[in-house]
């Protein structure tokens, strides 16, 4: 008898900490129901000057003015992918994906001028600068390349013998990934000072086994994915060179808060489902379920996030079924 009530109190203690535990996660986590509709898009990024949000569709590029919800086209390109703003805010690098082609173009807002970087990028690029973009190219050469502005043309920064597969920046360092001959991707960086200048010939330095490398802008934090092997999602000391295991599965969308200190991204669930998640130390929470959402970006101010959410009744593959919301975050700061 007394076995029985201990079990029976003990149970009751799991459950009644499981509901505490569940309220208090729901307080912390915005529900998706709470969130703002903006419009339709298959993804989206802040306007730096925080008052826009800039949504990328397959039909085009258009600027969202959170003040009046006016919105007018920055580009009608067909098959727009993603976008990326130069610091500033003049330039606008984007992808445009047809005919099989990945192709990188950059918008000068103050001429209306649209410049063809390369018809062979890889998925990612990022600005080092106000006026330079680095990029990977495959063909007709695995290359990393800088894009400059104001010449409207490009330099190689790296000349790679094997596919790359990433391309991310930070203050001081390019990272970049690519095929390794043991059959998964190795990641490395490269001094922005030493790539900028045009000298050729630098020598990277390895960093680890990545898929994807996404470091916060200061270059503190560094998150690496990987997906070939041992699915999850880990985090680098940039000092030590340490690595931790951050989450387990296949992990995507990956996004430093402004302050390099929240990690948002989504993580695979159930069916179709991909759940936005918030890693701030070992802190994890998730903010959403049952939906599949996509391409969390963050506000400049680190207060809010836009993403994008298919319905799960569409194929995820359908880009023009996507709504972007606005979510606003507690982060806890």
């Amino acid at each position: 008898m007394r076995w029985t009530t201990l079990v029976r109190r003990t149970l009751l203690a799991i459950i009644g900490l499981a509901l505490v535990l569940t309220l208090w996660e729901r307080s912390w986590a915005p529900a998706m129901a709470d969130s703002t509709v903006i419009g339709p898009g298959r993804a989206a990024i802040w306007h730096p000057d925080g008052q826009a949000i800039t949504i990328i569709n397959v039909d085009g590029i258009r600027l969202h003015q959170l003040a009046d919800h006016t919105e007018y086209y920055l580009v009608r390109d067909p098959g727009c992918f993603s976008a990326a703003w130069a610091p500033g805010g003049r330039y606008l690098a984007y992808l445009a994906v047809e005919g099989g082609k990945s192709s990188l173009r950059v918008l000068d807002l103050q001429t209306r001028h649209v410049s063809p970087v390369t018809d062979s990028a890889v998925e990612r690029y990022a600005w080092i600068g106000p006026d330079q973009l680095v990029f990977g190219q495959v063909w007709p050469r695995s290359e990393l390349r800088i894009f400059d502005c104001a010449s409207r043309d490009s330099f190689v920064v790296y000349r790679s013998e094997s596919p790359l597969m990433d391309v991310a920046a930070t203050n001081d360092y390019l990272l970049f990934t690519q095929a390794s001959d043991e059959g998964h991707f190795e990641g490395y960086r490269l001094p922005v000072a030493l790539a900028a200048s045009g000298r050729s010939g630098p020598t990277p330095e390895p960093i680890g086994a990545a898929d994807y490398l996404v470091p916060d802008r200061a270059g503190r934090h560094l998150a690496a994915v990987r997906i070939s092997s041992e699915d999850g999602l880990y985090l680098v000391d940039t000092e030590t060179g340490l690595w931790r295991k951050a989450a387990a599965g296949i992990v995507l969308d990956l996004a430093w808060s402004p302050a390099g200190h929240i990690l948002a991204f989504t993580r695979g669930g159930k069916g179709h489902t991909w759940n936005l998640m918030l890693l701030s130390g070992s802190r994890l929470r998730q903010l959403t379920q049952g939906k599949h959402v996509t391409s969390p970006a963050w506000s400049p101010d680190g207060r809010a996030l836009v993403v994008a959410v298919y319905e799960l009744s569409k194929s995820p593959s359908d880009y023009g079924q996507a709504q972007i919301h606005l979510i606003q975050v507690d982060t806890g700061s």
